[in-house]
């Protein structure tokens, strides 16, 4: 049979302990201190990312309401010019409608002088074209 002392079984469960007592001082405790401040340092990490998230998601969103608000103000200042615009063209239209009655008097006045001075001059002419014609045809002067 196995004859085991007293004494080595309380030697080597004191060994034991103070082994266990060393390494939980040298190496437990500064792993275990790592590992926490390890898993610190993450929660801080993600802490702010998740801040920057936040943040570029609100600078995300404030320039979309910036855009939406410029875009607005566009078609509001289109909408307004394309209004002036027409009714620059419809006063212009107007303007010119109003003038065209004087402008086809006037036309028509002077296309009537025309017209009697061309009446004239053929008058003229066409005597003594038939003058000149019946001269030729008869072959005297008439």
């Amino acid at each position: 049979m196995i004859d085991v002392e007293f004494l080595t079984v309380v030697v080597q469960a004191a060994s034991f302990v103070l082994l266990v007592l060393v390494l939980n001082f040298v190496m437990f405790k500064p792993i275990l201190k790592f590992v926490a401040q390890r898993e610190q340092h993450l929660l801080d990490a993600q802490s702010e990312v998740d801040e920057l998230r936040r943040q570029a998601e609100q600078k995300v969103a404030d320039y979309e309401k910036a855009l939406a608000r410029a875009k607005s103000l566009a078609v509001e200042e289109r909408n307004r010019l394309v209004e002036v615009g027409s009714e620059e063209a419809k006063r212009l239209l107007d303007k010119e409608r109003s003038e065209i009655p004087a402008l086809l008097e006037q036309f028509q006045r002077r296309l009537t002088s025309e017209l009697d001075l061309a009446r004239g001059v053929l008058q003229n002419h066409s005597a003594k074209l038939a003058e000149e014609i019946a001269t030729k045809v008869l072959g005297r002067s008439v």
